[in-house]
């Protein structure tokens, strides 16, 4: 078996990868009872929106020999109208504080996405992936913040261990449940 190693990538057989492992991974490929259990992500990216989000700063991935096995996506505000599914989070997160300080005042990156390849969970690599994350993104910002699916309790549970904080609990018009954590880069790593 491959070492996996963690690395900075904006090469394209990289964001191939992580579009691949991705595809694998969407919420509509992914059996009902799998989806709490074994989680989630939800939005389809293509190749220029990845190449682009990470023209700034680099995506994480975790990889095994060349595979991309885990990954972790920056997306920076500046590139919420590219993602139109995203405007709404943006305007939320802005419209919360945290500790006293408006979010929308605030220097914060969104959690792009992140994945594990399921053969792959359970070795640390999520905590891996954020120390990385971490450390790339703790010069330039203060906080990370992102929204969970109330249904993704496998990724709910794995951000409030990499010490994520609970910045509000919801429903979507739709009635669906979210949750937006939010993670002080100026904290402890994960």
């Amino acid at each position: 078996m491959n070492m996996i190693y963690i690395a900075t990538s904006s090469e394209s057989k990289d964001l191939l990868g992580i579009l691949e492992l991705q595809s694998r991974n969407l919420r509509g490929a992914r059996k009902a009872d799998d989806l709490s259990a074994e989680g989630f992500v939800t939005l389809v990216h293509d190749l220029p929106l990845l190449q682009d989000l990470g023209t700034n700063h680099l995506h994480v991935v975790a990889k095994a020999g060349d595979t991309v096995v885990g990954y972790a996506l920056v997306m920076e505000r500046a590139f919420a109208p590219r993602i139109p599914e995203l405007t709404p989070l943006f305007e939320h997160i802005d419209g919360l504080e945290y500790r006293g300080t408006p979010l929308a005042k605030a220097n914060y990156v969104v959690m792009g996405q992140v994945c594990i390849d399921r053969a792959y969970r359970g070795q640390g690599l999520f905590r891996r992936l954020y120390a990385a994350y971490g450390d790339q993104l703790r010069p330039h910002f203060d906080y990370v913040v992102t929204e969970i699916s109330g249904l993704n309790h496998r990724s709910r549970d794995a951000h409030l261990g990499v010490g994520f904080e609970i910045l509000e609990e919801y429903s979507a018009p739709d009635g669906s449940p979210w949750t937006v954590v939010l993670w002080a880069l100026g904290s402890a790593e994960p």
